[in-house]
C-alpha cells in the first residue's frame, strides 16, 4: 500500500496529541482525525477504499482479530452488538461520532474486568492433567455466549498451560527429577497467568484503549 507524506502526517500528529487531551477533545479530535483521513486517502491513494457499510464490517473484524484472536475476551452477544453498530461506521465518519468506538471500549473494559476474574479464578487451583473434559467444536473456534463464557476461558487457559507444560517436556536439555512434572506444571501455570493477566492489564489502560 502507498501512502502519501500527508497521510503518514495525519496518521503521526493522531498518535502524539490524541493522550494528551481531555476525554470529550479526545473524542472530537478522533472524529476529525478520521474525518480527515479519509479527505486524504480519498485524494492521495491510488486506489482509495470506499467508505461503506463494508468498509465497518471490515473494522470490526480487524479490531475483533488483534485484540481477541483466541476468542475469549467477547462474548457472543458482545460480538452481534458491536457487528450491528459497525455497519454504521461510514456514518459515523461523516457525522464526526464515534459510536461504534465508543461502545467497543465500553465492552471492552467490561470484557477485562470478567477476563480478569475468569484468569484468577483458574489458577486459584492446581491444573488436573488427569481429568478428561470434552468441549464442542464451536466452543473451541468461535466465541461463546454469556453463559458458556467462563467454560471458554477455562478451555483457553488449560489448553494454554498444557501446551507449554508439552514445550518445556520437549527441551532436550532439561534434566527430569522426580517432582519433575509437578515443577514444569507449576512453571507453566505461573507464565501462563502471569502473560494472561499482563495483556489484559495494558488492555483496561485508557491510553491503551485511545490508541486501539
Amino acid at each position: 500500500m502507498i501512502f502519501s507524506s500527508k497521510i503518514i502526517k495525519t496518521l503521526l500528529l493522531a498518535a502524539f496529541i490524541i493522550p494528551f487531551y481531555s476525554f470529550s477533545q479526545r473524542n472530537e479530535m478522533v472524529s476529525q482525525m478520521s474525518t480527515q483521513l479519509v479527505r486524504d486517502f480519498n485524494e492521495f491513494h491510488i486506489k482509495p477504499r470506499k467508505i461503506d457499510d463494508q468498509f465497518g464490517r471490515c473494522i470490526h473484524e480487524l479490531l475483533l482479530n488483534s485484540i481477541d484472536d483466541e476468542k475469549v475476551l467477547f462474548t457472543k452477544e458482545n460480538v452481534a452488538e458491536l457487528a450491528l453498530l459497525a455497519v454504521e461506521i461510514d456514518e459515523d465518519i461523516s457525522t464526526n461520532q464515534l459510536i461504534y468506538l465508543n461502545r467497543f471500549k465500553e465492552i471492552l473494559k467490561e470484557a477485562v474486568n470478567s477476563g480478569t476474574t475468569n484468569v484468577s479464578s483458574y489458577f486459584s487451583q492446581k491444573t488436573n492433567l488427569l481429568s478428561v473434559q470434552e468441549f464442542s467444536a464451536s466452543l473451541n473456534e468461535d466465541f461463546a455466549d454469556k453463559a458458556n463464557h467462563k467454560k471458554k476461558w477455562n478451555y483457553v487457559l488449560r489448553n494454554q498451560v498444557l501446551n507449554r507444560l508439552v514445550d518445556d517436556l520437549s527441551d532436550k536439555g532439561y534434566i527430569y527429577h522426580n517432582d519433575s512434572i509437578s515443577m514444569l506444571v507449576k512453571q507453566a501455570e505461573k507464565s501462563i497467568q502471569s502473560a494472561y493477566l499482563d495483556y489484559l492489564k495494558n488492555l483496561g489502560i485508557d491510553e491503551v484503549l485511545n490508541e486501539i
